[in-house]
């Protein structure tokens, strides 16, 4: 059962165990992943279902084929036009979605009598597609247009892109799209990826888990995969031969971003909780060592840095970004590398260890109490493969490192020799900063056709 209420999560000690709800796992016959995962005293059912592909998988400059495609299975389909879908939707719940670069997701949310209801909504969505020709092309006017004002306000909005083209090697028009995609794309993505196996459906709230089964079954075991199905590949990050730096002219920018990319863990390295919690002292939230110092310089910390921990289904890597003034972008690198340098000497603290830990503890279990968000995390493993039994021991896992756990991967994993380097920004403004390293590639920006 899941705890209903919330909490102060600084304390001294760790003062809330998390009692994660049920979960069974398995698949039917034409290869859809189950998860079902009851939760009683909650009155609403949860349907989710990851789709194992995303904007990267859409081909060469049609990244939003993916959106597209979830927007318009939504929009209507061969049994209801848009209006009686959109009446058949309200009556019986909430219906979102969502997609990422390498996952799709479609959520459905209702009350608990409505469960047959709203499996055969979910159902509907995924498996009786109707392209509505003049929706594409309102949906793909509104996505272009704004890709481009994304673009042309926020150039180092494409810094991801580059991060992923340079780490993982792949082909850096996947992240763009252009004016010649046609429904016929949305179409091959649907018949490529839409297909039982390439799926995993979970639901979560109150009811009662055998009748799911039999509705389960009912509803999706005559849904066959097609003759033009799919799989996405795994991908993997390949370490920086010495400090590789790309420059990205961005002549109007007032601000140049700066991105240091490394390769990371996922979530079978036996490191991933020491590297994870190292990840969090170093560089993520205002208690972490490069806010620290990094805050020394006068500039706007919310608004200046982030740094994330990507660990998806097809690859991994950390970034640590920050949007500098041009006479103090040397500054700021160096502070950073100096952290790096530092992270490297395994000096972890208990201090350290605890407070983050705690963190990411009291996050994790305030998180778990949403079930829509208790879905994703569940759905987010098992989609990297993470054994279902595993997955509820994220917090006891990290209560159980120690500081001679996390005091050996510093030097492990965090290389100030080795990493990939990102710079956007004037060229005659950056120039200094650029010319202490042996070798920068000038990269010519992706121009859009339209």
């Amino acid at each position: 059962m899941m705890i209903p209420y919330l909490f102060i999560l600084i304390s001294s000690v760790f003062p809330i165990d998390f009692d994660p709800p049920f979960m069974e796992k398995y698949e039917l016959e034409n290869g859809l992943t189950i998860v079902l995962s009851p939760i009683y005293d909650e009155p609403m059912i949860y349907i989710n279902t990851l789709v194992k592909a995303g904007d990267m998988h859409g081909g060469e400059n049609k990244k939003i084929v993916s959106e597209l495609t979830e927007r318009l299975l939504k929009f209507e389909n061969q049994n209801f036009n848009s209006d009686e879908f959109s009446k058949h939707i309200d009556e019986i719940g909430e219906l979102w979605t969502r997609n990422g670069y390498d996952y799709t997701i479609f959520g459905i949310e209702g009350l608990k009598e409505n469960i047959e209801k709203l499996i055969s909504l979910q159902s509907e969505v995924l498996r009786y597609p109707k392209f509505n020709k003049k929706e594409f092309e309102r949906k793909k006017e509104m996505l272009l247009g704004w890709q481009k004002m994304t673009i042309e306000d926020r150039p180092y909005h494409q810094n991801v892109y580059h991060s992923q083209n340079m780490l993982l090697g792949t082909n850096i028009n996947r992240y763009y799209s252009n004016n010649d995609i046609t429904i016929d794309d949305v179409k091959s993505f649907y018949n490529s990826y839409y297909y039982p196996k390439n799926m995993i459906l979970m639901i979560s709230g109150d009811f009662n888990v055998a009748h799911a089964k039999i509705l389960i079954e009912k509803i999706f075991t005559d849904w066959k995969a097609g003759n033009n199905n799919q799989s996405t590949k795994k991908l993997i990050s390949k370490k920086s031969d010495g400090i590789q730096v790309r420059f990205v002219e961005s002549p109007d920018l007032l601000k140049p971003s700066i991105r240091i990319v490394m390769p990371a863990v996922d979530g079978h390295n036996p490191d991933f909780y020491s590297f994870y919690s190292t990840f969090n002292i170093l560089g993520r939230g205002r208690n972490s060592r490069i806010y620290n110092s990094i805050n020394s310089i006068s500039a706007n910390w919310e608004e200046n840095y982030n740094s994330g921990f990507a660990w998806e289904r097809t690859y991994n890597y950390m970034y640590y970004s920050y949007k500098s003034s041009y006479s103090q972008i040397d500054t700021v690198y160096k502070l950073l590398l100096n952290e790096f340098k530092e992270i490297k000497q395994n000096n972890i603290t208990i201090d350290e260890l605890e407070r983050v830990n705690k963190k990411m503890i009291g996050e994790t279990i305030l998180n778990h109490q949403s079930p829509a968000k208790w879905n994703w995390s569940v759905l987010s493993d098992i989609s990297c493969d993470i054994p279902i039994e595993k997955i509820p021991l994220f917090t006891d896992n990290l209560k159980s490192l120690t500081i001679e756990d996390v005091n050996r991967i510093g030097e492990k994993y965090w290389d100030y020799e080795k990493f990939y380097l990102i710079v956007y920004g004037n060229k005659d403004s950056t120039e200094a900063f650029l010319n202490q390293f042996e070798q920068v590639e000038y990269y010519q920006d992706k121009q859009l056709d339209y």
